[in-house]
């Protein structure tokens, strides 16, 4: 038997001649052995050879494509699209399609991305989502993968930052003090100090929760 690889047309020779034959840029050599001398033929879709010699086509990379025959490069996937396998004719569209509390890492070249969990303090409805949102003022997810923020109850907690794990508490006026703002979702409550009556005042009115003491002066006396 003939060795692979090698051919003669000659007949009685006692040795074959090398399929080495040079093949122009986007070409390659088939059919050699034998009695055969083989042809050029054009690289396949997803192959291409950039010079003239006498190797073979090579496989695209992933991230590139090729959809024509006897090609001399590679095209990049175009955005939006990726190719993860090599010697491919085209590239994937990328599908950013995630479910609720997810989102979906970049995609592109050769990454088909993932849809991952959102991170405490954002949020995602499900859909084409690429990035989560953080949760506003006045609200808070305490937890990854989450579809929606919690809010505070604007009584006993609030928020004022976004992106919040959690809500603050509010804030207690002491035994001097009354509140001059009541505690709303994203706000503290606010508190003053009560006035205090000097000597010469006498208290008109009694302090409460939200509202301040009232100090009136004395009356001063005069002989007639």
């Amino acid at each position: 038997a003939l060795p692979i690889c090698k051919f003669q047309t000659a007949v009685g020779s006692t040795s074959c001649l090398p399929c080495d034959f040079h093949c122009a840029e986007g070409e390659y050599h088939e059919g050699c052995g034998g009695a055969a001398t083989g042809s050029c033929a054009k690289c396949v879709t997803g192959q291409y050879k950039t010079i003239a010699s006498i190797g073979g086509c090579a496989k695209c990379a992933t991230g590139k494509y090729q959809e024509s025959l006897g090609a001399t490069g590679c095209n990049n996937c175009a955005p939006y699209t990726y190719q993860d396998e090599p010697g491919k004719p085209e590239c994937k569209i990328c599908d950013y399609m995630c479910g609720a509390g997810h989102f979906h890492t970049p995609c592109g070249g050769s990454e088909s991305g993932e849809c991952r969990l959102c991170s405490r303090g954002q949020y995602a409805g499900a859909g084409y989502t690429m990035a989560c949102r953080a949760c506003g003022a006045g609200k808070f997810a305490n937890d990854v993968g989450q579809s929606s923020c919690t809010a505070c109850n604007g009584v006993t907690e609030w928020q004022d930052g976004s992106g919040a794990h959690s809500c603050k508490a509010v804030r207690q006026c002491s035994d001097t003090q009354y509140e001059t703002s009541a505690p709303t979702a994203n706000s503290d409550r606010q508190c003053a100090s009560h006035e205090v009556c000097s000597s010469s005042q006498w208290q008109s009115k009694a302090p409460t929760d939200d509202s301040d003491r009232q100090c009136t002066d004395h009356t001063v006396c005069t002989n007639i």
